[in-house]
């Protein structure tokens, strides 16, 4: 039977990342994502052990490069648009109400968890994922051995 992923299992006073890993394994063969994308901060042990198990988790980079494109395209093209299709979830318009953006002087935006007003996890999702759907290169793993690391060098090219 499929149990559902409960954050509130310990009273939200402390993170099961046990819960999380194992629900992230379980999705991953149920769906079979081609990636999925991650914050690096604190993420060391739990993305090692997701790489282990063969789910393919990717850096995504939390910075004003990887955000700005699709916090653009959130803001300016999706919701005005009415193109970002959540279904009414609470949570996810709950984090979007919280939501602060730093806009640099060139007007690129990022969101900030310190600046807003509350927990914005969900929707910061969405704008990585929207971020991963507008680059056209392929990406590369976390931890992926390099090439060299697995022997090939560059007479195996």
């Amino acid at each position: 039977a499929r149990r559902p992923f409960d954050p509130a299992a310990h009273g939200g006073k402390r993170t099961e990342y046990r819960a999380i890993r194992d629900f992230i394994i379980a999705r991953n063969l149920e769906y079979r994502p081609k990636r999925i994308l991650f914050d690096p901060w604190d993420a060391t042990k739990i993305s090692g052990e997701l790489l282990e198990a063969k789910v393919p988790v990717v850096e995504f980079p939390q910075t004003m490069k990887g955000y700005a494109p699709a916090s653009k395209e959130l803001v300016e093209v999706l919701l005005p648009g009415g193109h970002l299709a959540h279904g009414g979830h609470p949570v996810l318009r709950w984090n979007a109400r919280n939501l602060v953006f730093y806009t640099d002087n060139l007007g690129n935006r990022k969101p900030v968890k310190a600046l807003s007003k509350g927990k914005i996890d969900g929707i910061q999702t969405v704008i990585m994922n929207i971020a991963q759907s507008m680059s056209t290169k392929d990406v590369v793993p976390a931890k992926t051995p390099s090439r060299y690391a697995r022997g090939e060098g560059i007479r195996g090219a």
